[in-house]
């Protein structure tokens, strides 16, 4: 029964990784539909309806993201529960300050909340919409070592939409044996009343210190009643996107978090695009691209830089912009378009991008051939080239990209139609 258990759950991730990839299509089918001039009503029609499908698709792969798998009710001690563990214990660690860029009052404020001489138990939320960093600012103290510095133990856990109770606590219990140099292997027989027993018997005469990652559901308090009010100072922090979740903290202790204002965003883009440059400037001549700024206002809602666009792109400027892009490790979408068609992408500057998964360029090759950061794309799997004027046919080296399911071809040799 478990192993035809397993094999579903192989399954279902399967299909979700063919359903991104057939979404990824889609993507780029109505993208280019989109430039097609058509008065034909069942032709837009039909593209609403592609369009539609495409929400409906987007929805599902990030609800995929949300939701565990776990075995049906009673069955959480069997191994799927190590599973499970895994996964809460998956969390992310950010990269460096600049990561929470545009916080530093609530910072402060989270700061302060921890260290300060309130006895109480306090509950803290820091709440916000998906991507402005509710997670990362929570980390920021674990970073520091804050934790280590004023609790005599702290643990933290994703939730998520879907939980398994007993898994949480018992990933709690073992981060808390495990800081103490003990041996946790008897944490695994454990059932929900001892779990429940043992962190209370723990916890009761210590200060510490629990995070409760991405909280979706109001009845988390009782997670909260896990954890004694032993009046020494402990702390529990909770991140989430619902207002209603964020409302089980103490009277104002409450962190809402809002996306960064656009000044923050451009000083976060250039710290970023630029670092190579002296101070992080952005190079005379871009500061005025349309584009540019977009992109900045893009990270008011993505903190994490991945996927970037520059419309009108000038050959002066792109060694500057290559360098940039070269710096910029977690890129997996890359768009360039050239002033005019007849503009030249000199992309010989550019470094390679391991992780790029979608590459879209507008503009004539440096002599009529593919870049050299062509043969360092490994998990590309959509490219779009338009007008590129390339010397022959690029259909030979591109056959060589394994993972390129994707392709499309607009003008690509000179003197094609």
């Amino acid at each position: 029964m478990l192993r035809k258990k397993i094999s579903a759950i192989s399954e279902v991730e399967s299909s979700i990784e063919h359903i991104q990839n057939e979404f990824e299509v889609i993507q780029a089918v109505i993208s280019k539909a989109n430039k097609c001039l058509s008065n034909d009503p069942p032709y837009h029609a039909w593209l609403d309806g592609v369009r539609d499908v495409a929400l409906k698709i987007e929805d599902t792969i990030d609800e995929s993201d949300r939701y565990r798998i776990a075995l049906a009710p009673g069955e959480e001690n069997s191994s799927s529960g190590s599973i499970m563990n895994q996964h809460i214990m998956n969390w992310s660690y950010i990269n460096d300050e600049d990561e929470i860029l545009g916080n530093g009052e609530e910072i402060k404020a989270l700061t302060e909340w921890l260290t300060n001489d309130r006895r109480e138990r306090t509950v803290i939320s820091i709440f916000g919409m998906g991507g402005v960093g509710k997670t990362t600012l929570a980390n920021s103290i674990y970073k520091k070592q804050q934790a280590a510095r004023y609790f005599h133990c702290y643990a933290w856990v994703s939730v998520s939409a879907t939980y398994a109770f007993e898994d949480l606590l018992r990933s709690i219990t073992k981060q808390l044996l495990q800081k103490r140099r003990k041996d946790p292997q008897e944490i695994d027989t454990m059932d929900l009343r001892q779990l429940v027993d043992k962190i209370k018997s723990d916890l009761q005469d210590k200060k510490y210190l629990i995070v409760l990652d991405d909280v979706w559901q109001s009845d988390a308090l009782r997670l909260c009643h896990v954890f004694p009010k032993n009046d020494l100072g402990s702390r529990i922090i909770i991140t989430t996107h619902k207002e209603d979740v964020a409302s089980i903290a103490d009277k104002n202790y409450q962190i809402k978090l809002n996306g960064l204002l656009e000044e923050a965003s451009w000083d976060l883009f250039c710290k970023k695009a630029f670092c190579t440059i002296p101070e992080n400037r952005c190079p005379e001549g871009l500061t005025s691209w349309e584009a540019t700024r977009d992109l900045a206002e893009n990270l008011q809602k993505l903190k994490l830089l991945r996927r970037v666009q520059f419309q009108k792109v000038q050959q002066c400027f792109i060694p500057e912009l290559c360098a940039s892009m070269a710096m910029l490790p977690d890129l997996t979408t890359l768009n360039i378009n050239a002033i005019n068609n007849a503009e030249v992408l000199d992309l010989n500057f550019l470094g390679p991008l391991p992780d790029l998964e979608k590459l879209f360029l507008r503009g004539r090759m440096e002599m009529g051939i593919l870049p050299r950061v062509f043969d360092s794309l490994h998990k590309l799997r959509i490219l779009g080239l338009y007008w590129s004027s390339l010397n022959e046919d690029p259909l030979g080296s591109l056959g060589l990209m394994s993972n390129l399911v994707f392709l499309i071809l607009t003008k690509p040799i000179t003197g094609s139609c």
